[in-house]
């Protein structure tokens, strides 16, 4: 058998001793699968979880509608999914967007969902996080372990690579998008969010996906906006820089920048890795 046909065998029997769950469904593929597998094997109730925060990327704010038409087409039970607001910009750690956000944020919005969960006697609250996630500066695993929040993924032991092709497998319509992480990622630590700053960001970066810009993340530097891309699409980029710097400028950007590293995941982390091994915290 292969890592994947062990992995989802392991998955499969984890579900089904679950009974019923509630998946917190963010929206991304990892979620998304995860509702989707539930919603299939589970012999108990299936329900979906969507806290709506200021965080959450536009892209995700379509996903619930993309996963209602695979379960249509693929004839399975479409899960019930709550939404349930949260403001996270109240939680003064976010709001200020400090090394700990994710931890702060991520006790707050799950915090949230267990009680719902507690209230309607929605079985166990599970989540998407696969093994990788694991070996990433993820301050909020930290908050799902103290509230006892399962991960089922990681249980059986599958990755990112086994979480998509599982997602494939499944006809998942998101199975191919790349991660966009929460709006709060594109803002260097220390710097106070705020609501006008991380909607421009989703405006401005829905405009370069629709530009057929991907993978992407646009750092929000004040005056000055970092785009990162994949390295095969920074001659695209430098082909259409007036166009980009437009519609950067649009929203209130004065200075547009290509970061010729070009995409990495967590690159605000970056400076915190380095500091921690030279000792140096400023």
């Amino acid at each position: 058998m292969t890592r994947l046909e062990v992995g989802q065998e392991r998955l499969r029997g984890i579900i089904e001793e679950l009974g019923s769950l509630s998946v917190a469904f963010s929206g991304g593929v990892d979620s998304s699968c995860l509702l989707f597998f539930a919603a299939r094997y589970a012999p108990g109730r299936v329900v979906g979880l969507h806290g709506e925060t200021e965080l959450l990327h536009p892209v995700d704010r379509e996903a619930l509608d993309h996963l209602r038409r695979d379960l249509s087409q693929a004839g399975g039970a479409t899960p019930e999914v709550e939404i349930l607001r949260h403001h996270a910009l109240e939680v003064p750690a976010v709001r200020n967007n400090a090394r700990d956000r994710c931890y702060h944020c991520k006790k707050a919005i799950f915090g949230l969902l267990q009680a719902r969960v507690e209230e309607g006697s929605l079985g166990v609250l599970c989540e998407g996080s696969h093994l990788d996630d694991l070996g990433e500066h993820r301050p909020g695993h930290r908050a799902l372990k103290e509230l006892g929040v399962r991960s089922p993924f990681v249980e059986a032991g599958l990755g990112k690579a086994e979480v998509r092709a599982l997602a494939r497998e499944l006809g998942l319509s998101v199975a191919e998008r790349p991660a966009t992480a929460c709006l709060a990622t594109r803002v260097p630590y220390d710097t106070l969010l705020e609501p006008a700053r991380l909607r421009r960001i989703g405006v401005a970066e829905m405009a370069l996906l629709a530009r057929g810009y991907t993978p992407l993340r646009l750092r929000d530097h004040g005056e000055l906006v970092r785009i990162e891309l994949s390295a095969a699409q920074l001659p695209q980029a430098l082909d259409e820089r007036e166009a980009l710097v437009v519609l950067l400028r649009e929203q209130g950007w004065q200075h547009v920048t290509l970061d010729l590293v070009g995409f990495r995941s967590g690159c605000f982390d970056e400076a915190g890795a380095d500091q921690a091994r030279s000792g140096d915290g400023r």
